[in-house]
């Protein structure tokens, strides 16, 4: 319980919450940096640490306020 505290008390969340920002933070990285090029959700979910299908879903949802698919389609540049 420890652990848990200190953890929290220096990063400001638990350790739950910051393992999904990170993963957020790396699949939206890799998103922006895609640039419209055709997209291998399965892949990139796999190089971002998620390992089923829901996870990025939520996350992206939670944490963008849209699917992972509406995210990557209002980052691709205008015509």
């Amino acid at each position: 319980m420890h652990l848990y505290r200190e953890f929290r008390e220096r990063v400001g969340l638990n350790a739950k919450t910051f393992a999904m920002v990170c993963r957020f933070r790396r699949a939206s990285s890799a998103l922006r940096e895609a640039k419209g090029a055709a997209l291998d959700w399965a892949g990139l979910a796999s190089e971002c640490g998620y390992y089923d299908q829901s996870p990025p879903i939520h996350a992206f949802r939670q944490f963008a306020g849209e699917t992972p698919q509406a995210f990557a389609l209002g980052r691709l540049p205008a015509p």
